[in-house]
């Protein structure tokens, strides 16, 4: 079966700003969503699965019924969930996300 890596506009817009931004984190964490892609490609179930009843709100009301989390350099971690269309998977990278924003959508507070 085929797969394919697409990006939802928020995941592009964070991957347009890491890109321009040039520091050495940004650059760090862009290469790595560029590897993740490659590694998604090979193997759909590449980063971890979160639990049904964990998927935040959000995401249940765009239809996600299946979430994965990558982590990337500095804290930041990479959502994808998978879909299936004809013959071909794809994988749908929802967010790409600081760990501040991530625990934030996953509703984790701090101690």
């Amino acid at each position: 079966m085929a797969t394919n890596v697409e990006l939802s506009t928020r995941a592009e817009n964070v991957c347009d700003k890491l890109e321009v931004t040039g520091t050495k984190e940004s650059n760090m964490i862009y290469k790595a969503i560029e590897r993740t892609e490659r590694h998604l490609k090979e193997n759909v179930h590449f980063g971890d699965a979160v639990a049904k009843r964990l998927i935040p709100l959000p995401y249940k009301q765009e239809g996600v019924t299946n979430l994965f989390r990558v982590s990337l350099p500095c804290y930041w971690r990479l959502v994808y969930t998978l879909r299936r269309e004809n013959m071909t998977c794809i994988v749908f990278i929802l967010d790409i996300l600081s760990h501040k924003d991530y625990d934030k959508l996953f509703g984790y507070k701090k101690r």
